[in-house]
């Protein structure tokens, strides 16, 4: 049984709105964000180039009183966020006009009105970053503003690239860069493209609104994160649980947009051209039972789900496996460490056995706490140290095939010599410790 969780509760004297999906009881997804606190991320704003510095290739744009925020960035009182500007930039082949690319140094002043979308909140005395290349998400694209390009993620394979590149035309992307995404290689072409219009159409509002409104204008607001997360499901719950009514009347929208969508795509079904990569992603599974309740079993719901004991356990050092082996995690500035341990764990009387058995049994839980901790950037896993060189592959091979199931782009690098792995995982937003303030 997959539930998908939403609630509202506080935590050691923070409020906080919980996304959990759970996995026959136990919590496999996370995202958190406080109630108190206003994140800019993903706002798309109309700016005014405050000041340049071509020292460090970037500038300081005034987006007015809506870079305020609420909390952490309420100290900024002046406005600015901060971004990163290219020295050099070529015009994409064909073109005539900046607006086909973000500006370079060459054409970069103060007073330049330009379209920003923040993409790092404040954190302590830094303005919040943005960018001009902006970004919307669905749950098969990504459409971004400069680039004209189609890129894939790497978790497709060469057939369903292929095939996804006849229903995408350049005429189809105006110019705009698309990024398919994993989900796509489940749906249809029906699916897909009409997806993609209505990214289309959103970048148009978005652009043609900038053309004329005021410095500060908030041009557009990302979806709740209860509903980015509920997008980025490759597999869809069998039921949706929350107390929060508006949540509950979101969800059961986009789901009868979803299955309205469906039924034109079945009909559409009937020309092969319309194909099918994989299955359609199943429209029986756009149809979860919504449960709109503020009790479960006569509990609230963050208490029916034990969501006090799961945040407590993610922010504890230690990590105890099944077996009696257990992992430290240490979060730094520079990076994040995990540390396997055999603790109790001496089952079989060869050591080297002994060694792998933890190691594969630690690599489902290391994933697991990454994700539910939103851990990122630089991960080394210090796996205890084996000799033989079939177990050390054997280790690579289950990681990097661990790390697919994580909707944030992670990649298991290498394991080195002493047994260290190196991991990447982009950054998307704040860890969990940070978000609850510990």
């Amino acid at each position: 049984m997959r539930e998908y969780v939403i609630t509202d509760f506080v935590y050691d004297g923070t409020p906080v709105r919980a996304a959990a999906l759970f996995e026959n009881g136990r919590m496999e997804e996370l995202r958190a964000e406080r109630r108190d606190e206003t994140s800019l991320v993903g706002r798309v704003y109309r700016g005014v180039v405050d000041s340049v510095n071509r020292n460090i290739g970037g500038a300081f744009i005034d987006i007015g009183s809506g870079g305020r925020g609420a909390g952490e960035n309420a100290q900024h009182r002046d406005g600015l966020v901060y971004m990163s500007v290219p020295r050099v930039l070529k015009r994409p082949e064909g073109s005539k006009e900046k607006k086909d690319r973000p500006h370079d140094m060459a054409d970069i002043r103060p007073t330049l009105p330009v379209l920003v979308q923040i993409t790092k909140d404040a954190v302590g005395p830094k303005q919040p970053v943005a960018t001009e290349n902006i970004t919307l998400a669905g749950r098969y694209l990504v459409l971004t503003r400069f680039g004209g390009r189609m890129s894939f993620s790497q978790k497709l394979t060469d057939e369903q690239k292929d095939i996804i590149r006849t229903w995408i035309p350049k005429s189809e992307r105006q110019g705009f860069h698309v990024l398919v995404r994993t989900n796509a290689g489940h749906a249809d072409k029906g699916t897909v493209l009409a997806e993609l219009a209505r990214l289309r159409e959103r970048m148009h509002l978005i652009l043609e609104g900038g053309e004329d409104a005021r410095t500060g204008t908030c041009l557009y607001e990302p979806e709740p994160l209860y509903e980015s997360m509920y997008r980025d499901f490759r597999e869809t719950p069998d039921r949706i649980i929350t107390d929060i009514p508006l949540a509950a009347d979101i969800l059961a929208q986009n789901q009868k947009e979803a299955r309205a969508s469906g039924e034109q795509v079945q009909e559409a079904l009937e020309d092969v051209s319309a194909g099918l990569i994989g299955h359609s992603g199943g429209r029986e599974s756009l149809r979860p039972e919504i449960v709109a309740a503020r009790l479960v079993n006569g509990l609230p719901l963050a208490e029916a789900f034990h969501l006090q004991e799961n945040f407590d356990k993610l922010l504890q050092r230690v990590v105890w496996l099944k077996s009696g082996a257990f992992l430290v995690i240490e979060q730094t500035e520079a990076f994040v460490v995990i540390d396997v341990n055999t603790g109790r764990s001496s089952k079989g009387r060869i050591p080297e056995e002994t060694y792998r058995r933890v190691n594969i049994e630690a690599v489902p839980e290391i994933c697991r706490q990454i994700r539910l901790r939103n851990l990122s950037g630089e991960i080394l896993v210090d796996f205890i140290k084996m000799k033989s060189e079939d177990h050390r592959e054997e280790l690579l091979h289950v990681m990097r095939k661990a790390v697919r199931r994580d909707y944030v782009r992670t990649e298991a690098v290498d394991l080195t010599a002493l047994g260290i792995l190196e991991m990447t995982r982009q950054k998307t937003s704040r860890p969990l410790a940070d978000v609850l303030g510990k």
